[in-house]
């Protein structure tokens, strides 16, 4: 492998020329709602976490209760690509059985409380109530769904069976770095709607993968690749190989390229809001029907995530 220090080797290689790189830079808890209009309302940014975890990455609002009945509708906006992993509910009466119906949409809950129609399914889980003030965890793991980041998101909780408390007051924002949620209403299934309630609970998520793309391979032009779906605080290198797939050890762990493999830039590029990175390099006329593998490096501190391998013939 060739970790490079300046772009000298490429040069020497006669296949890549770099030009430039771009930052895209214990109480039981009755299923009817009081019906109250107000009470306890929190201000935004609650991110502890009472409980259960299913990743290292997290969102909590509160567990102050106060009201309850079936469930809960909210919006979030991610500021990165990430899926929700598994959920903590605050269910009061202690040893209850609670399934859960986790659905989405598009765009925000707000005047879409009781058409189911404008609402996917996420999927499936159940608990045991673990009393007044504790989180009760229900996973959702690997359901595939990829909320992407910048877009609004109106999410329900919705849980046919038991009872789950949340707290009279809102709509509240609840946020940390990597994601925001909005409370608005409880649920008793499509039919019921109580204004405004609070989520208690926390959001488990985690950021989605990054994937590499190339953009054009073009002899005697320009090439471009992209990275995606990067997290926030992250760094990316692409590396590059015409010896095809296999596997290589680096620095970074072992990639998926035959040696030998050129990583570049040389310093890692800073991702956009949307989590992207993009390099451009000029390739030679005497490239043309040259097969480039590419594949993404994302560095989180100590650590590094590689992205699938793709593929192009130069053109």
């Amino acid at each position: 492998m060739n970790l490079l220090p300046n772009i000298s080797s490429l040069l020497l290689s006669g296949v890549f020329l770099f030009v430039a790189a771009t930052d895209m830079q214990a109480q039981t808890v009755n299923r009817q709602d009081d019906g109250q209009i107000s009470s306890p309302t929190l201000s935004g940014g609650g991110q502890s976490n009472l409980g259960t975890g299913c990743t290292d990455t997290f969102l909590t609002t509160h567990y102050l209760a106060g009201n309850g009945s079936g469930g809960n509708m909210f919006d979030i906006t991610p500021n990165l690509d990430m899926t929700i992993e598994c959920l903590d509910l605050h269910i009061s009466a202690l040893g209850s059985n609670v399934d859960v119906n986790l659905w989405y949409k598009v765009g925000t809950c707000n005047g879409f409380e009781s058409n189911s129609a404008a609402w996917t399914l996420i999927g499936n889980a159940s608990g045991i109530g673990a009393g007044a003030g504790l989180p009760t965890n229900v996973s959702f793991a690997d359901n595939g769904v990829i909320f992407e980041s910048g877009v609004l998101y109106g999410i329900f909780v919705d849980v046919p069976t038991g009872s789950v408390s949340y707290t009279n007051g809102g709509p509240t924002i609840f946020s940390n770095a990597d994601l925001t949620l909005e409370t608005y209403f409880g649920k008793s299934g499509w039919a019921s709607t109580f204004s405004f309630r609070e989520w208690n609970g926390t959001l488990y998520y985690n950021p989605a993968a990054p994937s590499a793309e190339i953009d054009m391979l073009q002899a005697g032009a320009y090439a471009t690749f992209v990275m995606t779906s990067m997290g926030a605080g992250t760094g990316g290198h692409f590396a590059l190989s015409i010896a095809g797939l296999g596997t290589t050890p680096t620095i970074f762990g072992d990639l998926g390229l035959a040696s030998p493999v050129f990583i570049i830039p040389p310093f890692p590029l800073t991702p956009d809001i949307s989590g992207t990175i993009s390099l451009t390099i000029t390739l030679p006329v005497n490239s043309i029907g040259r097969t480039v593998y590419v594949q993404g490096v994302e560095l989180d501190g100590p650590s590094a995530r590689m992205t699938e391998p793709v593929s192009g013939v130069v053109q």
